[in-house]
C-alpha cells in the first residue's frame, strides 16, 4: 500500500539562525495504515510518518514555499533514530515536547524500530490512552502527524528529477508524533 503524506507548515517557529541555515519546526500528515489491540487494551498503530521529496509549506503571506527533503537526510541513521521512543500526543502540543511538558500531552509512544522504506519513514506506535483508542477505532481520528526540527537552508535548487525548490531540509530530528483528526 502506498502512503501519501501531506506536508504543511502549521508552526514555523524559528528557534535560531546561523549563517544561511535556520532551525525550524515542521509537521507532516499521513493516514493511519492499520491498527490492532494489544492484550493490555493498548492500540498498536502502523503509519508512515515522513517522506522524501518536495514538501509544500504556506508562508504567512499565503505564498507556497517548496522545501526539498533529500533521501540522504530522511533515511540517515541519525534521523531515523531520532523518531524512536518519542511521545505520541493527541493533536500537536503548543510547544515542542521536553522533559518539563511531555507528561501533560503524552498518550503513547513510538517503537524502537523506525524504518526507511522506498521514500517513506515507517513507524509502529503504541497508543495507551483509552479515549484516544476509542476515537481511532471509531474513525474520529485517522491520521498521524510527525513534529520535528530541521535545519532549513533557503538556497533554491533543482532535484535530480527536475523539480524546483526554494530551500532544503537537513538534520531532521523527531520530537513527537501527534494523532490528529485530519491534516
Amino acid at each position: 500500500m502506498r502512503s501519501s503524506i501531506i506536508s504543511i507548515s502549521i508552526a514555523n517557529r524559528i528557534e535560531y539562525s546561523t549563517n544561511m541555515s535556520t532551525t525550524c519546526c515542521r509537521y507532516d500528515f499521513s493516514p493511519i495504515e492499520k491498527y490492532e489491540l494489544t492484550p493490555e487494551g493498548y492500540l498498536r498503530v502502523w503509519a508512515s510518518i515522513a517522506r522524501t521529496g518536495i514538501q509544500h509549506y504556506t508562508d504567512a503571506d499565503g505564498s507556497i514555499r517548496k522545501e526539498f527533503r533529500p533521501e540522504s537526510e530522511v533515511a540517515s541513521p541519525e534521523s531515523l533514530a531520532s523518531f524512536a521512543g518519542k511521545a505520541i500526543t493527541m493533536e500537536h502540543p503548543p510547544a515542542l515536547l521536553d522533559s518539563e511538558n511531555t507528561k501533560d500531552y503524552q498518550i503513547g509512544f513510538t517503537g524502537s524500530e523506525i524504518v526507511y522504506d522506498n521514500g517513506f519513514v515507517r513507524a509502529v506506535m503504541t497508543v495507551t490512552d483509552r479515549d484516544v483508542i476509542k476515537r481511532i477505532m471509531h474513525g474520529d481520528v485517522r491520521e498521524v502527524s510527525a513534529g520535528y526540527r530541521v535545519n532549513y537552508d533557503p538556497t533554491p535548487g533543482v532535484t535530480d528529477s527536475g523539480e524546483h525548490y526554494n530551500g532544503i531540509q537537513t538534520e531532521i530530528s523527531g520530537n513527537h508524533v501527534a494523532i490528529v483528526r485530519r491534516g
